[in-house]
């Protein structure tokens, strides 16, 4: 099999076999969306070809020396029983030990912990996939006028950024500035120059994603998603919950989302890194955690 597969750097001129893989596999990521990723880490985004064809995929993000993620695992159909998946990994996990990471996170599906378990992969938590289907103009007067919400402004990233490892538990500041930089919108809860609170929407290819949102409130976190549904401009709406957070589920569930998927957050090494997850009510996607 060795002498078939090739695994190399990903870079921009893959980046169409990319954004077509994983099309076929009924993502939602965007060209930006990859861009970003290879940006954020790009010694450490892989593509993986067999026989000279591309087969597959594999990113990983940094955040500090104690926890990394993996996302995009993905694989051509016709090249799925060729092991290149686990090939992509075992490459992934030796990079971030030359990188001296602690901690390895990915959020898996259910068909995918059959690879990451056998790897040393350890189940932390759920999480559901949420959506939302209907016409934009529904949402136009969802969210009334708030004197403590508006629009995220450059000078609040050091705060947000304070705010969000908090409760992540590592320092994601890199990826959270890329994401304010391609969102539809950000806005912040935002009391008397104390930032307590803050949500994104950001476009996908078939649908727009809430997330991630971090709030110290329910009523916070509702208001702010609330103030980014009615910014979309898709008939489908795309949000990822912790399980653990009760209160973002009944939000939900009262705007009008459905469970539609299910994840198991999964680890590898010394998990120092814990989300405060009463705290999170939405991820900031499944391949950055």
């Amino acid at each position: 099999m060795k002498s078939s597969l090739q695994i190399r750097r990903l870079t921009a001129k893959a980046l169409p076999f990319a954004e077509g893989l994983e099309s076929e596999a009924g993502g939602n990521h965007t060209v930006a969306d990859w861009k970003r990723l290879i940006a954020l880490n790009p010694r450490g985004c892989f593509v993986a070809g067999w026989d000279g064809e591309p087969a597959g995929t594999l990113t990983t993000t940094i955040y500090g020396e104690e926890l990394a993620w993996i996302g995009m695992v993905l694989v051509r159909p016709e090249f799925k029983r060729h092991g290149i998946a686990k090939e992509l990994m075992k490459h992934a996990l030796a990079f971030l030990k030359e990188e001296k990471i602690t901690c390895i996170k990915l959020d898996a599906t259910a068909q995918a912990q059959r690879l990451y378990k056998p790897l040393g992969f350890k189940p932390e938590a759920r999480l559901h996939r949420w959506e939302r289907e209907g016409s934009p103009e529904e949402l136009r007067e969802i969210v009334h006028r708030d004197l403590f919400l508006r629009e995220f402004e450059r000078g609040d990233l050091v705060k947000i950024r304070e705010l969000d490892q908090k409760f992540f538990g590592a320092d994601r500041g890199r990826l959270l500035k890329a994401l304010l930089a391609d969102s539809v919108r950000a806005s912040v809860w935002d009391l008397y120059s104390d930032i307590e609170s803050y949500g994104m929407l950001r476009p996908g290819a078939d649908a727009d994603y809430v997330g991630p949102v971090v709030s110290t409130s329910e009523h916070h976190a509702h208001m702010i998603v609330r103030d980014l549904m009615r910014r979309s401009k898709k008939d489908r709406i795309i949000w990822d919950i912790p399980d653990d957070n009760e209160h973002a589920t009944v939000i939900a569930e009262s705007l009008g989302f459905e469970s539609v998927q299910s994840f198991t957050r999964m680890y590898k090494g010394r998990n120092k890194c814990r989300s405060i997850t009463d705290s999170i009510y939405g991820i900031s996607d499944p391949a950055t955690g």
